[in-house]
Order: structure tokens, then C-alpha cells, then sequence
């Protein structure tokens, strides 16, 4: 019971970091969304570049209402059963999940954007988020490595 406890702190002190980084990442692509409609030309690329961005939006905003629900309870000292712990963990597991699709709904939308200007813009927007992309999830696995 205790080093679900400790875990579940842990990852409370973590989801209120998420919980920034979803609204900002939220705000950014809510921008590239209304950018998007002042927008006329390419109307192929501009409607799936806004339905890609309107869905990293969504899960931004679902995102940071999940954590909103697992925070207090995450960071608080009060001892939890292990079911209202176990339940804490899926919502926390499903905050994480829902941010890292509206990071990778960004990062296509973002990478594709470019190419609205023009194919050379394109291809360099489309390489630099491939190279961060990249970069994010070496750093990750490499998290989860020294973690475990």
C-alpha cells in the first residue's frame, strides 16, 4: 500500500507540470486553429491541418481536465484505499495518454504546416518536428530506463 502511495504522489507532483505543459500546448494549437480560419488558400491541406489541430486541442483540454481531477487527491498526504488509489492511477494513466496523442496531433499539424507557405518551408517544418519528435522520445525511453 505504501509504495502505491509513494507513486501516486509522485506522479501527482508530475501532473501538475503536465497539467502547464497541456494548457499551454492547447492554447498554441487552439492559435494555429484560428490561424487557420482567417486562412483561405489550400483548402485540402487547410481543412486537415484544422481538423488536426482542432483534435490536439481536444485532447489538450480533456487532458487537463483529467488532471484536474487526479491532482488533489495525488498530492495530498491523506492515505487512500487501494481501490481509490488503483482508480487514481487509470485517471493518471489516461491524462498521460490523452496529452501525448495531443502532442503527436501537434507535432503533425505543425509539420505539415509549412507546407502552406511552400513546399521548401514545408520540408524543413516537416524535418525539424521529425528531429524533435525524435529527440522527445529518445529522452523519454531513456527516462524510463534509468527509472527502472
Amino acid at each position: 500500500m505504501g509504495d502505491v502511495q509513494t507513486l501516486l504522489h509522485f506522479r501527482g507532483q508530475a501532473l501538475t507540470q503536465f497539467l502547464l505543459v497541456a494548457t499551454i500546448f492547447g492554447a498554441f494549437a487552439m492559435g494555429g486553429v484560428i490561424a487557420l480560419i482567417a486562412h483561405h488558400e489550400k483548402q485540402r491541406l487547410r481543412s486537415l491541418l484544422f481538423i488536426v489541430l482542432s483534435l490536439a486541442s481536444i485532447a489538450f483540454v480533456l487532458a487537463s481536465a483529467v488532471s484536474v481531477l487526479v491532482i488533489p487527491f495525488a498530492t495530498s498526504s491523506m492515505t487512500l484505499s487501494d481501490k481509490a488509489a488503483g482508480g487514481l492511477m487509470v485517471l493518471y494513466r489516461i491524462a498521460i495518454d490523452t496529452m501525448m496523442v495531443g502532442m503527436a496531433l501537434l507535432a503533425a499539424g505543425l509539420g505539415a504546416l509549412g507546407f502552406m507557405v511552400s513546399r521548401r518551408a514545408g520540408v524543413w517544418t516537416l524535418c525539424a518536428t521529425v528531429v524533435a519528435t525524435i529527440v522527445f522520445i529518445w529522452c523519454a525511453a531513456y527516462l524510463s530506463h534509468v527509472l527502472h
